[in-house]
């Protein structure tokens, strides 16, 4: 099974890893804080609150370039008016595990940097 995360487009459209790097270190600093906001909201559910929070949600997934996630964040926002808080709860789930595992990519991605062994700028050394 593939990533979440594309780092060969990312590469190819920003040109360094270094960069989701320390891209990733922010979408990281802010994942926590939107679990705790996505429960808050979900009960009782407040569609507006979870609409902002889950659009932010989007923009940082494309800018870790995890797009097919950012894209289920997408669809999640845009059906959030006629959403209830019964059929929003499975949603809530599938979002927060969606985050997880780009998190888990994320600080994979991370930990290679710190150790050396992150190309920077090859697209070849990547595939």
């Amino acid at each position: 099974m593939g990533g979440h995360v594309d780092r060969l487009l990312f590469i190819r459209t920003i040109g360094s890893l270094r960069v989701l790097v320390e891209v990733a270190r922010a979408f990281l600093r802010q994942s926590a804080p939107w679990r705790t906001a996505l429960d808050k909201s979900s009960n009782p559910f407040d569609a507006r609150e979870l609409s902002v929070l889950v659009h932010k949600m989007k923009g940082s997934c494309y800018a870790v370039a995890a797009f097919g996630v950012a894209e289920t964040l997408k669809l999640a926002e845009a059906s959030l008016p006629q959403m209830t808080q019964a059929t929003w709860m499975p949603k809530s789930v599938e979002l927060k595990n969606l985050i997880t595992e780009v998190e888990v990519e994320l600080a994979a991605v991370i930990l290679f940097s710190e150790s050396g062994s992150l190309p920077d700028s090859s697209c070849s050394e990547l595939q």
